[in-house]
């Protein structure tokens, strides 16, 4: 004889059911909230087709050409980097936002603060970096400060000119203590950020388009140390100083940041980053907005 349904999931099912949250980047509560039953109502269907264009897309992407590379994925907020063939770390990232204003590029529809599929290299690493404020973040911070006419100077902030304003590094630096450059015509950078916390967060579309990297100094060190360890012996020393430190790679490491819906976990579990800027009906965004050096 069947039992009654009681409303309250056995501890198998519940489990299952957290599974199912992490696959999907619910929080994994063991709840069936409206995100599980928004998740749980996606087509089979769509599924499908967003292995068939992660696929597709894993096929054209360059990673077989690197030995080193970094590969971002921003549906699934993850960073993995590879050296000598093999996974050395796998870190979680914050991607851009899906808002912003709409705007056009290589004749697709995007918004403001996307983060944008791109292949490049990066070619320095910056210790204790200033954050240089991009115009449309100054704005923002101008709101902010409302009649505080000290806001900026509490901040760290220093006026270069009426137009560039630029942050001290420390605590309050939203870069942190780490960034990695790479050539593209967006202004986006990898970079460490004081709220770590945020990592917790099951979907982490939070960024004005820059990557925020987990771990982001231990990523330096991993990358500097098969560049050139001696500078890699040096990180604290940098650190110390009160400003920032460049230092340029020997051997430029390959960054390919894609949208592919789909990846594996590291247990080996398909993940379901989905589609969270709404560019499932625009197959072509497996493709990169910029690739460095095509001509």
């Amino acid at each position: 004889m069947k039992g009654t349904a009681t409303g309250v999931l056995d501890e198998k099912t519940r489990t299952a059911l957290m599974d199912f949250q992490r696959t999907h980047f619910v929080t994994p509560d063991g709840t069936v909230g409206p995100k599980t039953v928004e998740k749980m109502n996606i087509p089979y269907e769509e599924k499908l087709k967003w292995i068939r264009v992660t696929l597709e897309g894993i096929e054209e992407a360059p990673f077989r050409l690197y030995n080193q590379f970094i590969w971002v994925n921003i549906p699934t907020f993850s960073l993995e980097y590879y050296a000598d063939g093999k996974l050395i770390s796998r870190h979680k990232v914050i991607v851009g936002r899906g808002d912003g204003k709409e705007i056009k590029i290589r004749g697709k529809i995007v918004r403001w603060n996307n983060t944008l599929p791109l292949v490049s290299e990066i070619k320095s690493v910056v210790i204790n970096p200033r954050w240089y404020v991009p115009d449309r973040i100054r704005v923002e911070l101008k709101e902010k400060a409302g009649d505080d006419e000290f806001f900026f100077q509490k901040q760290g902030f220093v006026m270069l000119e009426p137009a560039r304003l630029y942050q001290l590094p420390g605590g309050k630096n939203p870069l942190g203590k780490v960034k990695f450059l790479f050539d593209n015509p967006y202004g986006f950078f990898l970079h460490d950020t004081p709220e770590q916390h945020l990592f917790k967060r099951a979907s982490r579309t939070i960024s004005h388009g820059c990557v925020r990297v987990e771990k982001a100094l231990d990523l330096a060190k991993e990358i500097l140390e098969r560049d050139n360890p001696k500078k890699a012996a040096r990180i604290d020393t940098y650190l110390k100083k009160s400003d920032q430190t460049y230092i340029t790679l020997e051997h430029p490491i390959p960054i390919v940041i894609t949208y592919f819906p789909v990846s594996v976990s590291e247990d080996g579990l398909l993940e379901f980053g989905g589609d969270p800027y709404g560019w499932a009906d625009q197959i072509g965004f497996k493709g990169f907005f910029y690739v460095k050096d095509a001509s």
